[in-house]
């Protein structure tokens, strides 16, 4: 993510702190570096990961808002 900030009052410690403490457990800021403005989070990203859950059966519990079950029988060579 990106944004910018009006007038510098905090620095890098402060504002992952800061984030971090409203955010879910679940979600979390790792590192926070001051760039210049022409960089955008989207756009300028040098790598991006993507992962997908899928299930073969129905969702367990605690999973069924994070995978996708799939009713058909899926061929894992072509996937590979």
């Amino acid at each position: 993510m990106h944004f910018y900030l009006s007038k510098k009052k905090w620095n890098a410690f402060q504002i992952l702190n800061g984030l971090n403490s409203i955010l879910p457990p679940t979600i979390r800021i790792l590192t926070v570096k001051e760039v210049g403005g022409e960089f955008h989070a989207q756009r300028s990203a040098a790598k991006k990961q993507y992962s997908y859950y899928l299930q073969q059966g129905p969702a367990l519990p605690h999973l069924r808002h994070h995978s996708w079950w799939i009713r058909k029988s899926l061929e894992i060579s072509p996937m590979k």
